[in-house]
């Protein structure tokens, strides 16, 4: 995110708030866009460092009332702060979207192929970046996900490796996690060997079968 983009992104995301609550549009906290952009170009470091930390505590703000409205707020809303999170790269908003991959909010999303076209949260994560992915293969995988959601978090992991022309990267890794996987079972002393594969294990198997 440049620098002259901050403000503008800070206001919308506080309008956001502030309207859902009930509430009309929020005034301006720290005077104009440009103002603001003046400040934090300042080369006086002493006029710098307030605009810097009034943004980090309104990020922080905003990004908790965003978390608050992605699971309080009407269907529209939850879609608008999901999205708000992604443009933010809000990491601490992980845990909430890979639980969230196959719930529509009525989104649109351009280009972004099937299924992402209609996931505000699988977008999000993919905006999130690496953060979301981790959350993805060492969080959700531990728990029952059904194809669709596989198949979405297959997308989202391969996507975000294309960025850079790296997708066997992601192959790799999910091969590497799986092998893990399996060792770790194969080194429980307590383990019986007829059981079935973990809920992990299996998730990994599939997410490399449809990457």
């Amino acid at each position: 995110m440049n620098r002259s983009s901050i403000g503008c992104t800070v206001v919308a995301a506080m309008a956001l708030v502030c309207m859902s609550a009930g509430g009309g549009p929020p005034g301006p906290a720290s005077g104009s866009t440009s103002d603001l952009e003046k400040e934090l170009t300042s080369g006086d470091p002493n006029a710098q460092s307030n605009p810097w930390l009034r943004l980090a505590t309104e990020r922080e703000r905003v990004i908790l009332g965003l978390l608050r409205l992605a699971q309080t707020g009407t269907p529209k809303v939850k879609g608008r702060a999901i999205e708000m999170l992604g443009n933010y790269r809000a990491s601490e908003a992980a845990p909430l979207l890979v639980e969230n991959l196959e719930t529509s909010y009525g989104g649109s999303f351009g280009s972004f192929p099937d299924p992402l076209m209609h996931s505000s949260a699988a977008k999000a994560l993919l905006e999130i970046g690496e953060p979301g992915i981790r959350e993805l293969l060492w969080g959700r995988v531990c728990k029952p996900m059904t194809e669709s959601e596989l198949k979405t978090a297959a997308i989202v992991v391969r996507l975000h490796y294309a960025r850079t022309g790296e997708q066997e990267v992601g192959l790799f890794r999910m091969q590497r996690l799986l092998e893990q996987e399996r060792a770790k079972a194969k080194s429980d002393p307590h383990a019986d060997a007829n059981l079935s594969p973990s809920t992990r294990e299996r998730n990994l198997k599939r997410l490399i079968e449809v990457y």
